[in-house]
């Protein structure tokens, strides 16, 4: 029988004393501590985080300052930021941590001011939370990215709920060794490359998302090393992108027979220069006017 233990903490951690306010603040911490299992396999994150999913979730973490939230990136963390647009100067960077949550508060963006950086990097992390935040750049006119948006690799069980993921950046997500993803009632839009890239990755859901008026040079969502495999998309809207014309070889959303790709319940409409790519047999019950 699993031990659980409910802890209440209430601790206030002021920063830099100014007139405006702390920087942090850790507010009341609400612990619900349970014997974890051996292994966490994808299965716990696509059908929903258990409460096993997420132990020892110690400090609820208020940032007010936007400076200050890579200091605080730890596990067992929960990270709120307050609303506004904040802006960073330097990749915002997710390495090694376990239960960690990252939310914003309503109408919270984070924008990358270098071009040549990616606005966060997820690595070699377990049991990732990314809500209710527009990432993107914010980089100066004329200027233009080198990078994409989020990139996340060799990381297992991670969520995005309700995120805006907005170029200019290369490609939304890009993805190199992740297991278990779900990227849940959120939108990649205006890339200039691609919307997803995909390398060796496996159990990848999207669902009740939105992909928009991304500029793709190479498929919309782009396969490439080692095989991935169960990627699905389910109620998804994949709308009003554009292919880049005079290639001889075609540009099309999705990899020509890619069998590890499945799309449900969906609407592929309006989008320019670019074949769909799966067969009949991956396209389940979904409007298809492209």
């Amino acid at each position: 029988m699993k031990k659980k233990l409910l802890v209440f903490i209430a601790i206030t951690l002021f920063g830099c004393k100014e007139p405006n306010g702390p920087k942090a603040e850790i507010k009341i911490s609400e612990t619900l501590i349970e014997s974890e299992p051996d292994t966490a396999g994808a299965d716990t994150l696509i059908n929903g985080y258990s409460k096993t999913s997420f132990t020892k979730v110690l400090d609820t973490i208020i940032i007010h300052d936007i400076q200050f939230l890579q200091k605080e990136i730890k596990s067992n963390r929960m990270l709120i930021i307050k609303a506004g647009k904040h802006r960073i100067d330097k990749t915002l960077r997710i390495s090694n941590c376990k239960n960690l949550v990252i939310r914003g508060e309503r109408d919270t963006e984070i924008l990358l001011t270098d071009p040549k950086g990616q606005t966060m990097s997820i690595f070699e992390s377990n049991f990732i939370r990314i809500e209710d935040l527009f990432i993107g750049h914010d980089i100066p006119p004329g200027s233009s990215c080198e990078q994409g948006v989020v990139g996340i690799n060799h990381t297992k069980n991670i969520l995005f709920e309700s995120c805006e993921l907005d170029g200019s950046g290369i490609v939304g997500l890009n993805m190199n060794q992740v297991v278990g993803l779900k990227f849940s009632n959120s939108t990649i839009q205006n890339c200039t490359r691609s919307i997803a890239d995909f390398q060796g990755c496996h159990d990848i859901k999207f669902e009740s998302s939105s992909f928009l008026r991304n500029f793709c040079s190479d498929n919309c969502f782009h396969f490439f090393g080692m095989k991935s495999k169960g990627i699905s998309f389910i109620d998804v809207e994949i709308l009003d992108n554009k292919g880049e014309s005079g290639d001889e070889m075609g540009l099309s959303i999705f990899p020509f027979d890619y069998k590890e790709v499945t799309i449900e319940s969906s609407n592929i409409s309006n989008n320019i220069d670019m074949a769909i790519g799966l067969n009949e047999s991956q396209i389940i019950k979904s409007t298809i006017t492209n």
